[in-house]
């Protein structure tokens, strides 16, 4: 579970530096390029996401540096569908 200490984001027993994609309140719009850890740290439903895809990507050490691209590949998933899903969950909360 992620939790905000700051710019830093707690990830487990790790505390790992982060960089936000976007403010409180701005839509995320989310890429093939982004990491899937940004992804995770900037929708709460992310997760879920992922996951209905076979991809356990918030217990995977290669989510800080995959991006959803790599990640989708590497589970034989079409990277546009997890993408346009993401950006239909931003688009709903927002």
């Amino acid at each position: 579970m992620l939790q905000e200490t700051g710019q830093r984001k707690r990830v487990g027993r790790r505390l790992i530096l982060f960089r936000p994609q976007t403010r409180r309140g701005v839509m995320v719009r989310f890429s093939k390029e982004m990491s899937i850890f940004e992804a995770l740290a900037a929708e709460a439903g992310a997760r879920e996401v992922f996951e209905s895809h076979g991809m356990a990507c918030c217990l995977c050490i290669g989510a800080q540096s995959e991006s959803i691209e790599a990640g989708a590949i590497l589970h034989q998933v079409d990277p546009d569908l997890v993408v346009g899903e993401l950006n239909r969950l931003a688009g709903e909360e927002s």
